[in-house]
């Protein structure tokens, strides 16, 4: 079955998805050692196995209230090295059709760099795909 495969979970009150192939693991979070002069929302680095991953709050990120973290999600923009987002709970991995993608409503992503690239309606939800590159870049 052609499609898009997809790792979802809950920032907040927002349903969001990563394609499966930028992500390379969850893992419970541990606490980050903090770094001087970090970029907004990079809440320090965790070592994992043997390398120093970032830390970004994807909450900070999409401007949502953080509490204790739930899970990270280790993903990987295309061009770029491994980071561990933080996000509430991780759900499951889904598949959607090609078709079953929808741009997002241009009002809806301002005026910034676009971090949703296409919304999804799945049973009584809209799941958001987050574009990672963009994301990092805010």
């Amino acid at each position: 079955m052609e499609g898009l495969q997809v790792v979802c979970f809950t920032v907040g009150p927002y349903q969001c998805a990563l394609e499966i192939l930028a992500v390379r693991e969850i893992i419970e979070p541990s606490a980050p050692s903090p770094v001087p002069n970090a970029a907004p929302g990079v809440e320090g680095v965790i070592e994992l196995r043997g390398a120093f991953l970032p830390v970004v709050d994807l909450r900070k990120r999409l401007g949502v209230t953080a509490g204790p973290p739930g899970k990270y999600v280790v993903a990987q923009p295309r061009s770029g090295e491994r980071i561990a987002l933080v996000v509430d709970t991780v759900h499951d991995v889904r598949r959607w059709a090609k078709d079953a993608l929808s741009a997002p409503p241009a009002l809806a992503i301002g005026a910034g760099p676009p971090c949703v690239s296409g919304v999804v309606k799945q049973d009584d939800e809209v799941v958001m795909l987050l574009d990672l590159a963009q994301l990092l870049l805010q």
